[in-house]
């Protein structure tokens, strides 16, 4: 396929597509699915014969797989803080789980690989493409705000 046929590809079906993955996802997940269905039809050795039909259900699939991983995380967090600190009290469970949704992601991927992974900050670090000096500042800031929000 040539610059200018995916440049008209483009330009044709980009905007029916985030609308078309804005059912599942939020706007900037939707664009990133539809950027992620043109890199996949950009890598095709032999390009489909109906372009439009082959980037929507690309787009269909890489939506629902972020919608999947989405639910997982949200559904595995709780289970992941009660089953770890074996909480008895399931209201604590349900403000831990609370508290740690109202941090950034970066904060709770630092939170969680710290103190559910195990995982030094280096490590840390290198896991979530930062500095250690941000992974670092990203645990103390996100154990700031659990303590103000889990002991007022």
């Amino acid at each position: 396929m040539d610059a200018a046929g995916f440049g008209d590809i483009f330009d044709r079906h980009a905007g029916p597509l985030r609308l078309w993955a804005r059912q599942w996802l939020d706007p900037v997940a939707a664009e990133d699915a539809v950027q992620e269905a043109f890199v996949r039809l950009l890598g095709q050795r032999n390009p489909p014969t109906d372009a439009a039909a082959w980037l929507f259900t690309v787009t269909r699939r890489i939506a629902l797989d972020q919608l999947r991983r989405q639910r997982v995380r949200r559904d595995a967090l709780p289970k992941l803080v009660a089953g770890d600190f074996a909480v008895p009290d399931p209201l604590e469970v349900a403000d831990t789980v609370a508290a740690l949704e109202a941090l950034s992601d970066r904060q709770r991927e630092v939170v969680i690989a710290r103190h559910w992974g195990g995982l030094g900050f280096a490590a840390i670090a290198e896991v979530c493409g930062t500095s250690l000096a941000t992974a670092h500042a990203d645990h103390v800031a996100a154990m700031t705000a659990l303590r103000e929000r889990l002991d007022p």
